[in-house]
């Protein structure tokens, strides 16, 4: 599948902002959000990717879907 790349922000707990260049996510792939209202107000959605650590990424790339949760619970321990 497509790879998008370019530059990551990733605020951490302690507030302080790092960028860095990062491939970025697959193009038809599914990725877990958690919540996080602070990233939202920002137009931010925290993604979690393949090594398991969160991101904050523009929300504008991404389509958000509410599974079923059978499905749900299907996809979440396969993930684990």
């Amino acid at each position: 599948m497509p790879c998008r790349k370019g530059i990551a922000t990733v605020r951490l707990q302690d507030g302080t902002i790092h960028k860095a260049e990062v491939h970025w996510y697959e193009v038809g792939k599914l990725y877990r959000i958690l919540p996080d209202q602070d990233a939202e107000k920002h137009g931010y959605l925290r993604i979690v990717d393949e090594s398991g650590e969160d991101y904050g990424y523009a929300a504008r790339r991404f389509f958000v879907i509410d599974l079923p949760k059978p499905l749900e619970k299907v996809l979440l321990g396969a993930a684990s």
